[in-house]
Order: C-alpha cells, then sequence, then structure tokens
C-alpha cells in the first residue's frame, strides 16, 4: 500500500514539472565554476575565506518566433556567519533577446569573503618574573558563506524558466532581502 501511495505521488510529481517545462518557449541550463582561497590569521588556527561562483547560462529558443523583452535575474545567497539567517548576496538583472530556435548565453559572478568564529592567541612576557602568559580571545565571525545560486527568466512578471542549487533557495528570493553589500552601505 505505501509503495502505490509513493509511486502515485512521484508520478503525478513528474508530470507537473514535465508540464511545466514544456509550456515555456525558454530552455535554461546553467554551468557553474567555483574558487575558494583563504587567509591564515595570524595566532589562530582559522581562515579568512574568499569565495567566488561564476555561472553561465545556456537559454535556448524552443519557438520559432523572437523571445523579446526577456529579463535574465541571477541571485547570489550566503549565510551570515553571525546571525546565521541566509542573505542574498548579490542580485542582477541583465536584457535578453532570442532569434528563432537559437541558443545565447548569459554570465554573473559574485564574490564573498568570510571568517568563522575563531580564537586568537596573544604570549606576554611578565617584566618582574619574565615569565611568559598567554591569553585568549574569542573573536565573532564575520561576513556571509556563499550557499548558492539562482537564475529566472522573466517577461512581463511571468517567470518562464528557473534554476535554483540548491533548490530551497528559491524560498529566499522574497525573504532574504537586499545585497549584504547594500545593507552595509546603509549603515
Amino acid at each position: 500500500m505505501k509503495f502505490t501511495r509513493y509511486f502515485l505521488c512521484a508520478l503525478c510529481a513528474g508530470f507537473t514539472h514535465t508540464a511545466g517545462a514544456q509550456s515555456s518557449p525558454v530552455m535554461l541550463r546553467v554551468k557553474a565554476t567555483a574558487g575558494d582561497s583563504h587567509d591564515r590569521i595570524k595566532n589562530s588556527s582559522a581562515s579568512v575565506h574568499h569565495q567566488k561562483k561564476e555561472l553561465t547560462a545556456s537559454l535556448t529558443n524552443m519557438s520559432r518566433e523572437e523571445q523579446k523583452d526577456l529579463t535574465v535575474k541571477w541571485y547570489a545567497f550566503g549565510r551570515d556567519e553571525n546571525s546565521k539567517s541566509v542573505v542574498l548576496i548579490s542580485s542582477v538583472s541583465n536584457s535578453v533577446i532570442l532569434a528563432p530556435a537559437k541558443t545565447g548565453t548569459d554570465t554573473f559572478s559574485a564574490a564573498t569573503t568570510y571568517t568563522p568564529d575563531h580564537f586568537v592567541s596573544t604570549n606576554s612576557r611578565s617584566r618582574s618574573s619574565g615569565k611568559t602568559r598567554t591569553s585568549v580571545k574569542k573573536v565573532a565571525g564575520s561576513g556571509a558563506k556563499m550557499l548558492g545560486w539562482g537564475v529566472q527568466i522573466i517577461r512581463e512578471g511571468k517567470v518562464l524558466a528557473e534554476e535554483f542549487q540548491p533548490p530551497n533557495l528559491k524560498t529566499s528570493v522574497s525573504t532574504a532581502g537586499q545585497p549584504a553589500s547594500a545593507a552595509k552601505k546603509k549603515k
């Protein structure tokens, strides 16, 4: 009985996804490349992390008509090191026109820097006794660690195609607010 119920749910979900994909004249494929580097923090076991994500979208016009007034909306999401909430690191919109039965590309790159919570130790020598003392100080994390990305193809407010990685970040489009860089500039 359980197998039949799960099979029917999966079958219905598959039909729903297929039907939605076929109704759009634009097909979307995204290729992502990432880079990560870090700098050691003096007197600590932690590092400052630098993350970069480059995305290339292949947009294919599946119809015989030119697709005008298309907007490619890109999103980069992160997790704030202090509040642990999802934040919008970067968001960009580009206008695109696709010729009939042709493929075009659009690119996006986002970068972020973050430092996790860590401890810094310092050594000091007592002048009177000559002994070395080590003191440890906790330093709060800063910045936002990149979680993922999203891209939407929009015409007249209607989403024609979209992809989010991981998929649950789609719900963060309206709740994440403005990009972290814009929020810092307002302060």
